[in-house]
């Protein structure tokens, strides 16, 4: 038996009268703009955090992270090599 929860049911689970208090819920999708305004508002979706490409200081710190012997100049070498702003963390 297939079950299926309606947008009300959704909204009612996030914040209806059964909800839970205290809790973290974390939402993502790739386009923000085509979820209803209802989904998003204060109170249901407090926080937004877009997660974006990586900066330079970014691919130094994860290099580091990998390679935690290693030097600033190799840190600072393997950035500079890499386009800023073009790679998600994923990737790297």
């Amino acid at each position: 038996m297939a079950r299926s929860v309606t947008f009300s049911g959704l909204l009612n689970a996030l914040d209806g009268v059964r909800s839970q208090e205290g809790r973290i819920l974390m939402m993502t999708t790739n386009h923000r703009e085509k979820l209803d305004p209802a989904l998003l508002r204060p109170g249901r979706a407090d926080m937004h955090v877009e997660l974006n490409y990586a900066s330079e200081k970014q691919m130094r710190g994860l290099f580091k992270k990998f390679f935690p012997d290693s030097t600033a100049d190799e840190q600072e070498r393997f950035a500079n090599e890499l386009p800023e702003f073009k790679i998600n963390m994923a990737k790297l």
